[in-house]
């Protein structure tokens, strides 16, 4: 009885090696998620700017209230930053030209980086000449467009209170 229960365990072993051979109607994919450096690569525009007050979501306050377009309060449409890579793809510098609207980015110009290649969730702009860094969370970020999110916080418990949604695109 033991002898063709181990017989049986070994038949059971043989069958599962044997069906478990790799199937080549799938074959590897090359490079599946595209880098996030590559896709911030260029001249971005702003297209939109949206502000949320979070208090109001909160509370139940209407639509108009909790999510309102700012864009056209302030010239929005001029600004532009230029994100450029290294040679090795990574960050490089960037450059920003406002035109007459403000500088939500708060720096000119430096060096950016992302907390993750792939899945990247912020951005961070830093200035060797200047002691400031801004750091953006990312929404959306595709090869033609952008959505970064300025959080503000009330400085005596630092719970959020609002944030503008910034919408770029190349």
């Amino acid at each position: 009885m033991r002898f063709l229960k181990q017989k049986l365990q070994l038949i059971f072993i043989l069958a599962l090696a044997v069906s478990c051979q790799p199937n080549d109607d799938f074959p590897a994919l090359q490079n599946p998620i595209p880098l996030k450096p590559a896709l911030l690569n260029g001249t971005w525009t702003v297209k939109s700017v949206t502000q949320f007050d979070r208090e109001a979501s909160d509370n139940g306050f209407p639509v108009e209230i909790q999510k309102r377009d700012i864009t056209t309060l302030f010239p929005f449409t001029q600004y532009k930053v230029t994100f450029n890579l290294q040679a090795d793809g990574r960050p490089g510098a960037f450059e920003v030209v406002p035109g007459t609207s403000p500088n939500f980015l708060t720096l000119n110009k430096g060096v950016w980086s992302l907390d993750d290649y792939v899945f990247a969730t912020k951005i961070t702009l830093t200035s060797p000449s200047d002691v400031n860094a801004s750091s953006f969370r990312i929404k959306v970020l595709n090869s033609n467009s952008i959505k970064l999110q300025v959080v503000r916080n009330d400085a005596a418990d630092n719970t959020e209170y609002s944030y503008y949604e910034y919408e770029f695109t190349k």
